[in-house]
């Protein structure tokens, strides 16, 4: 494939103020349909209107696939306890709250109640954006919702 030059475009050049000197281009309003009949309506078909608002209360809460046993594990797996925390001997527990998707995604990851340390709260954060497309969507009506989940995350050191 060969780039076009700016030079090389050949485009008419716009016209010049006295060429559009006796021209009516925009010197008055036009009226629109003279009927007031709306639009006809074209049907595109296929699709479902997507539901984009978030539920607290679902008929099919969302879930880790795998299940919830797989969900601890990867939690066990992929949390890392912060060295600042951990060499002061700061434990807690970070209750988080986000959103999963009717795809399974998570987003709006957020602390609802604090560990009391804000590098265990930003951990218990980034381990649960990093399983995103891990979770069923929650379901209303049969079909997949925004739903909220809420999960503790518990950081304690091992004597």
């Amino acid at each position: 494939m060969q780039a076009v030059k700016r030079d090389e475009v050949t485009d008419p050049p716009p016209p010049t103020i006295d060429e559009l000197e006796d021209k009516d281009i925009g010197k008055k309003n036009v009226d629109g349909d003279p009927t007031g009949d709306p639009p006809p309506v074209v049907d595109l078909g296929g699709g479902d209107i997507v539901d984009d608002k978030v539920y607290v209360n679902v008929d099919q809460k969302a879930e880790f696939i795998g299940g919830e046993d797989a969900f601890y594990q990867f939690l066990e797996d992929n949390l890392k306890y912060p060295e600042g925390p951990k060499a002061d001997g700061i434990t807690g527990v970070a209750t988080v709250i986000f959103v999963v998707t009717q795809s399974g995604g998570v987003e709006d990851v957020r602390i609802e109640r604090t560990a009391g340390n804000s590098e265990l709260d930003e951990e218990a954060k980034r381990v649960l954006r990093k399983c995103s497309r891990m979770f069923k969507p929650g379901k209303n009506g049969g079909k997949p919702v925004k739903s909220i989940f809420r999960i503790p995350i518990t950081f304690e050191l091992e004597e």
